[in-house]
């Protein structure tokens, strides 16, 4: 969830439409003095990692000078403004529209009034008026940086990616570091294909390859789009010519930061990695390339596929390099085939398979000898960016409290799972909006009736299943005055979490190692509870959400996600191959299987469609998962009834079926109908494709009204 509006400060001085006042120059020095504090307290308001008490404050305070404003001079259109933006940000939108009407009587002309109630109107989703307001406020304000970004983001929630795109793109290049504008552009970007390769395109990806503070990977399938035009992917009879792949600075890029998830570039990179291994030798743009392919295959922790005879030849390499390491003292060719015999194995299995053959001091010979013949930088800069990969252990050394015992069966079964295959896999977190969790679950789900328990409140957050803990993370990154305790049954899981929790400097989130079934032993109680992708996981996913239940306060809420039927029709086909086949969560059963269905795309469109088939560990969660169980509508009105819980409706429901829904059942106004919503996935299957995720609370069931 993030929230809808760009936000911006007025101005700190007043605006041209005031300059005619008949005003003295004391009073002139007042209002522009208590302008500008108003206006600084309100900025302050919005800055990240701030206290929702000291938000409180802040506001109280801009609104006790805009007061002391309005007493001199009762048509400052810019305390209105101000006024209007508080309340907005308070989620009063009649009182916000109330201020931004008023001051727009006494200043018409004025560019931060505009601009307001573009907000009140997005706020309401009247995005048509939105815009209006916004091309008015650019109108008058050529150069307004926030409307023009809140036009797009305007144009982006009314399925105008392309409008929003070519805005978004030329505001990054004005600010390449305005998070708001990195975050709404990868957004934009990750629902592109191109048409065709352009330089322009290539150029434009690069540069985004090279930002900060976002997730890369949002730009794996427009990256994807683009090779396979440049290197005529969809032409069987198409051949690669490896000396352009080696000066082809978008594909070596995005290797290193990309988790690609397309079967035409994985079959692109397992066709040259096969090539430059079969070579007999490489030259330095190729051992670069090798480098590059290695660093992605770490990331989707060496997923792809390979056959007898690339493992003849990697046996081959090995018996070399052990060859060589008999001699005493390595000559530079020495030196450097044995740096190339370690970056082939690197492209298809982890470091951890070789303990015995390469160890740091080795490693640090072959560097000196790369360094001394490389001139280019590059290849040193991605042998360096590789071996840091392959050999930090910082995840081993995390110590996580464990409460507790792991008894049950299938609790047993998954922590395994998880211990060798931590989940989900992920390099990243993109920029969200620093918001209260109340206004951000005002945009998805009004009516929803939760409320801190006095205003300014630290809120309690339980992410019960946090797994590596990006979703965790987020809640303690960019929502305002919360404590996240993020629990989950994998030590491997929580320690990938807690090396990320430390890189970004959280501290407002606790892990603790624990089964869920357990967790009726914590002598605490939640405001929030987060549960998604977990119970349908469990032995029994009903006594799961009771335990969950006993740790909401009065009050509370919870969110959960679990599993289609309908949706996962292709998965359940996959888990009966896997059965027949007797295939094993292991590497080499799990690589077997999507090889199988690589071969054969045509059957497996949906699990192809997935991100998580293209890693390791996706692949085991997706398809070789010890336990799954899976729901439809109606199913989880009853799972709803028997937990004594009000379903409050689906979230993150894909755009196109929110409004396909709302035309065809206009009378469920709140969208709670489980039986409508039966019929509708019944007619569209793939709804419900990313789980369903909703929200309860405690109190009468209403789905059917």
């Amino acid at each position: 969830m993030t929230q809808a509006a760009i936000k911006q400060t007025p101005s700190r001085a007043l605006s041209e439409h005031h300059t005619e006042l008949d005003l003295s120059h004391g009073q002139w020095r007042i209002l522009n003095k208590l302008l500008r504090k108003s206006s600084d307290c309100y900025g302050e308001s919005l800055a990240p990692g701030i206290s929702q008490q000291k938000v409180a404050q802040l506001r109280q305070r801009c609104r006790e000078y805009c007061k002391n404003i309005l007493h001199i001079y009762p048509k400052c259109a810019d305390a209105l403004a101000l006024l209007s933006r508080i309340a907005l940000d308070c989620n009063e939108l009649n009182k916000a529209k109330k201020f931004i009407r008023q001051a727009l009587q006494y200043a018409p002309n004025a560019s931060v009034c505009w601009f307001s109630l573009g907000h009140v109107y997005l706020a309401e989703n009247e995005h048509d008026k939105a815009r209006e307001c916004f091309q008015k406020t650019v109108k008058l304000e050529p150069n307004h940086f926030r409307a023009k970004a809140a036009y797009a983001y305007s144009c982006f929630h009314q399925g105008e990616i392309v409008s929003a795109f070519n805005i978004y793109k030329r505001l990054i290049h004005q600010n390449p570091d305005d998070p708001h504008v990195k975050s709404n552009l990868f957004a934009c970007l990750k629902q592109l294909t191109a048409d065709a390769d352009t330089q322009e395109l290539d150029e434009q990806l690069r540069f985004y390859l090279d930002l900060d503070d976002v997730d890369h990977s949002d730009l794996s399938r427009l990256i994807a789009s683009l090779l396979i035009h440049r290197y005529q992917l969809n032409d069987n009879n198409s051949q690669i010519d490896i000396a352009l792949l080696c000066k082809d600075k978008l594909y070596l890029q995005a290797l290193q930061v990309v988790i690609f998830s397309s079967d035409m570039i994985e079959d692109l990179n397992s066709s040259v990695r096969q090539h430059l291994l079969f070579a007999r030798r490489c030259n330095l743009d190729e051992l670069n390339l090798k480098i590059c392919l290695a660093i992605q295959a770490f990331n989707n922790e060496h997923v792809m596929a390979y056959d007898d005879s690339e493992r003849l030849v990697l046996e081959g390499r090995i018996q070399q390099s052990e060859l060589i390491l008999q001699h005493k003292e390595l000559d530079q060719q020495q030196q450097l085939t044995l740096l190339d015999n370690w970056v082939s194995l690197m492209m298809y299995e982890p470091s951890s398979c070789f303990p015995s053959l390469y160890n740091g001091t080795m490693l640090n010979h072959m560097i000196d000898t790369a360094s001394a013949i490389n001139t280019g930088g590059a290849l040193l800069t991605n042998l360096g960016r590789l071996l840091k990969l392959c050999f930090s252990h910082a995840e081993k050394d995390i110590r996580i409290e464990s409460l507790g015992t792991i008894s049950d069966s299938v609790s047993c079964r998954v922590k395994a799972q998880y211990e060798e295959n931590p989940y989900p896999r992920w390099l990243a977190l993109p920029y969200q909006t620093p918001t209260e969790y109340q206004q951000a679950l005002d945009a998805v789900l009004p009516e929803h009736g939760f409320a801190p328990k006095q205003q300014g409140q630290t809120l309690q957050v339980l992410v019960a299943g946090c797994g590596t803990g990006k979703h965790a993370l987020q809640c303690a990154r960019y929502f305002r005055n919360t404590q996240v305790t993020a629990i989950d049954i994998s030590h491997s899981s929580l320690a990938y979490a807690k090396v990320k929790a430390d890189h970004y400097q959280l501290n407002n989130i606790e892990f603790l190692q624990m089964d869920i079934l357990e967790l009726k032993n914590l002598k605490k109680r939640f405001d929030i509870i987060e549960c998604s992708g977990v119970l349908h996981h469990m032995n029994d996913p009903l006594e799961g959400a009771r335990v969950l239940k006993q740790l909401l306060r009065p009050g509370g809420i919870m969110k959960i996600g679990l599993y289609s039927e309908r949706a996962r029709s292709e998965v359940v086909h996959c888990r009966d191959m896997i059965a027949d086949q007797g295939l094993e969560s292991k590497p080499k059963d799990m690589r077997e299987l999507r090889r199988q269905i690589l071969s054969r795309p045509e059957q497996w469109p949906a699990v192809l469609a997935s991100p998580d088939f293209y890693s390791l560990s996706g692949c085991r969660d997706l398809l070789f998962h010890e336990q799954e169980h899976r729901f439809t509508p109606l199913q989880i009105d009853t799972f709803c009834e028997d937990l004594e819980m009000e379903f409050l409706g689906f979230v993150r429901v894909p755009a196109k079926h929110h409004q396909a829904y709302r035309k065809t059942y206009p009378l469920d106004e709140h969208m709670r109908n489980l039986g409508y919503w039966e019929a509708y996935e019944e007619r569209n299957p793939l709804t419900f494709g990313g789980m369903y995720q909703f929200y309860v609370r405690n109190g009468s069931i209403g789905s059917k009204q």
